[in-house]
């Protein structure tokens, strides 16, 4: 009931909201929970960064084919923001163990956005999964690259 108040108190709070979802989920309520999270993507533009905030409330609960769901759903309607979307899934991917589906994601990302840190930071993690010689000499470019850069 009280996180109910804060939501309805503070309908602007995607805090609140990811709060009342979260008890849900302890509460082995998963309808409501759904409800709430489904809610607050119907409302995008109320909150900010909306797809990644849900998308990263599931990977932190091992829901991960939701998360993937909703960083894809905000690629669709934020393309501004489509390698950050990317760079999410891909991390998920990697997660799931999809290894060269989350490499191929990561190098999408790179053609379109060369100076993308994060995208090359999960490129070099992704080729030294590999452990061929060739693949973690090119990871220790890439780590190399996000030095030079921030440098």
């Amino acid at each position: 009931a009280v996180l109910k108040r804060k939501c309805e108190r503070n309908p602007d709070n995607i805090g609140f909201r990811l709060q009342l979802a979260r008890h849900y989920l302890a509460a082995r309520k998963p309808k409501e929970m759904n409800a709430v999270i489904d809610e607050v993507l119907r409302n995008p533009d109320r909150y900010e960064n909306v797809y990644l905030t849900a998308g990263d409330f599931f990977v932190r609960f091992g829901r991960l084919d939701r998360a993937i769901a909703i960083y894809d759903q905000g690629a669709e309607k934020d393309p501004r923001r489509l390698s950050d979307y990317d760079n999410k899934k891909a991390q998920v991917l990697s997660m799931q163990g999809k290894f060269d589906e989350a490499f191929r994601l990561v190098e999408k990302t790179l053609a379109r956005d060369p100076n993308n840190s994060v995208a090359t930071a999960l490129r070099g993690a992704l080729r030294l999964k590999s452990r061929d010689h060739g693949e973690i000499a090119a990871a220790a470019a890439d780590f190399e690259e996000i030095g030079r850069a921030h440098v």
